[in-house]
């Protein structure tokens, strides 16, 4: 891997989202999934009201690029194939092409605004250039088109049935909201932000291909895989109706350029949370993607908090049965009696390590606990360092529940010390029964 080069990559990807957040309020995240858009060589689909800066965002980005060729256009139901492809010509051997010196095919980054307006001719075609970045004139010869991002905006999600197979073709799905904050919209309505083009090239079209073969270097780990597959399983199960193919391209090429791109050689789990932008093709499939990801990457609270209320009843049971059968014994108030004081005394000393047992049953629990609510903090570390994504904050653990674990782990803790303390100082009947008499002794003195 060329570490010099993906150091300045990183730097500039960095440098790039900066300038693209100095221009637009509120977009931050937007900002970064273009910029990884184009990096990545895939396509995206904005979705929002008019006026939310949708074309603006993607128009921002043009230049960026040396040597890339930027080409837009604002389609409608009169849009013909034509006005995208050019008009269709022949040779004399009877090959088909078309005339591209005005139309998309010739182009780097495509901007189709308004999209879904088109008529279902039109999708059609657009459907074997958004897959294979590739066309056919009629002829059924296939050529590849020079197109490495198609950028689509709508204000409204696709309804008719033949529009359906395009929404898959996007690799990243964004709904862009209108401006929340009161002082960002006055920021915005004084024009309190920067209005300039961008006027830095932040990488030529080399450097684009670069990264596409660089990225596959970057190692993803077994246990990264694993997670991956468990989330698109689980996915699948929830009726998500995102393809293999999609989920694919997602792992194989979006994560790695993620991980790439932040100079690292290896994916990590902040790098999965790209599927919060990638899973899913309508409203309900986007809440259904955000919960099972954040599921099953940070936990799910509601089993977090069952298992710290067991963990406080189990407790309770234990101290309950150990107070039943041996509060004498550990508490040196009783000697063994009875005809065979040894075999006596050999069930204490079990009894005593199964409540020694039982605790350390629970205070493991507690540990895994507190163990994963530190990696959680962990995982929002890795997303702030992530240049591709916003820090989401892990949800399934909360303070009360937190502050329940450490006490309780504390608490069991210093029980299993002392159930410790006196097995030590109790291996033999003859070590009790001294220690008996010292406590008798010990008693009658006070």
């Amino acid at each position: 891997m060329n570490k010099e080069k993906q150091e300045l990559y990183n730097k500039n990807v960095a440098l790039l989202i900066e300038d693209l957040n100095e221009r637009l309020i509120e977009r931050d995240e937007l900002s970064r999934l273009v910029v990884l858009s184009l990096c990545s060589h895939s396509n995206m689909f904005l979705l929002g009201e008019r006026g939310v800066a949708k074309s603006m965002t993607v128009e921002l980005v043009n230049g960026v690029i040396k040597d890339s060729k930027f080409w837009q256009l604002q389609v409608g139901k009169d849009t013909t194939v034509e006005d995208l492809l050019g008009e269709k010509r022949s040779e004399k051997d009877g090959t088909l092409y078309y005339s591209s010196k005005k139309s998309l095919l010739n182009n780097n980054v495509v901007v189709l605004d308004e999209i879904f307006k088109a008529d279902g001719r039109v999708l059609n075609v657009l459907l074997e250039l958004l897959v294979d970045n590739a066309y056919t004139s009629g002829d059924g010869v296939k050529r590849k088109a020079e197109i490495i991002s198609f950028l689509g905006t709508s204000n409204e999600f696709p309804t008719e049935t033949y529009m359906l197979p395009l929404l898959d073709r996007f690799t990243f799905y964004y709904i862009v909201e209108r401006i929340k904050g009161t002082e960002n919209r006055r920021k915005f309505y004084a024009g309190d932000y920067n209005t300039e083009k961008i006027s830095k090239q932040y990488f030529n079209m080399d450097d684009l291909y670069l990264i596409r073969e660089e990225k596959s270097k970057v190692i993803i780990p077994d246990g990264i895989i694993n997670l991956f597959e468990e989330i698109t399983s689980e996915l699948v199960k929830q009726a998500v109706k995102t393809s293999d193919r999609k989920f694919e391209k997602v792992f194989k090429n979006v994560i790695k350029t993620m991980a790439y791109l932040n100079n690292r050689e290896e994916v990590n789990i902040s790098d999965l949370f790209v599927l919060l932008h990638t899973a899913w093709h309508d409203y309900s499939e986007k809440n259904k993607v955000r919960r099972v990801i954040f599921e099953k990457i940070f936990g799910i609270k509601e089993e977090i908090d069952t298992r710290v209320i067991y963990a406080g009843q189990r407790l309770e049971e234990i101290d309950s049965y150990k107070n039943n059968t041996l509060y004498d014994y550990l508490a040196y108030k009783k000697d063994v009696e009875g005809t065979n004081k040894q075999s006596i005394y050999n069930i204490i000393l079990e009894k005593v390590e199964e409540v020694w047992n039982a605790y350390g049953e629970i205070e493991a629990l507690m540990v895994q606990l507190h163990d994963k609510y530190q990696f959680n903090l962990e995982i929002e570390k890795m997303l702030e360092e992530n240049l591709f994504t916003i820090v989401y904050k892990q949800n399934s653990f909360t303070d009360e529940s937190i502050k329940d674990v450490v006490a309780l782990h504390n608490k069991i803790k210093e029980k299993k010390d002392r159930i410790e303390q006196w097995y030590t100082q109790n291996k033999t009947l003859f070590d009790y029964q001294t220690n008996y008499r010292k406590a008798s002794h010990h008693g009658r003195e006070q």
